[in-house]
């Protein structure tokens, strides 16, 4: 079971993490990592979550009651738009992958995980044009505090 909610994120990290590294070979952007020069790169990927609501399941004593937290992990790719969607499905693909019917070691579940926006837009603040294709994948955990 999940301890807190530091632990949950490690674990919808790693699950993407795996699955990137192996099967996209690209660059990803974190949360709190060392910036990336997105200018040098053809293609690229950003991750992050959202939670969306927490609530208390249960009712007790200390360390028996039960919390649960809701929310998407958003992977949004960027690939040159020489290069379009063909390649931004692609690597989709893998983040879609990395969330579609799984769930982590501590109980994070996974669930309506879905490629839902693709389009054109300048992703760093410069004249150069992306193509981003966005994959989220909703999440529920439950702890005991």
């Amino acid at each position: 079971m999940i301890a807190n909610a530091a632990q949950a994120d490690r674990e919808m990290a790693g699950l993407f993490r795996d699955a990137w590294e192996v099967g996209a070979g690209y660059v990803c952007q974190w949360p709190n990592a060392a910036a990336v020069d997105i200018n040098s790169l053809d293609t690229w990927a950003h991750w992050s979550q959202q939670y969306t609501t927490g609530r208390q399941g249960s009712f007790g004593p200390v360390g028996r009651r039960k919390f649960i937290k809701e929310g998407a992990v958003i992977i949004v790719c960027f690939t040159p738009l020489a290069k379009g969607s063909t390649v931004g499905r692609t690597i989709a693909q893998v983040a879609l992958g990395a969330y579609e019917g799984r769930r982590t070691s501590g109980g994070v579940t996974f669930r309506n995980v879905r490629i839902e926006s693709e389009g054109q837009g300048q992703a760093d603040g410069t004249d150069r044009a992306w193509w981003a294709t966005a994959v989220v994948a909703e999440f529920n955990y439950e702890y005991l505090r």
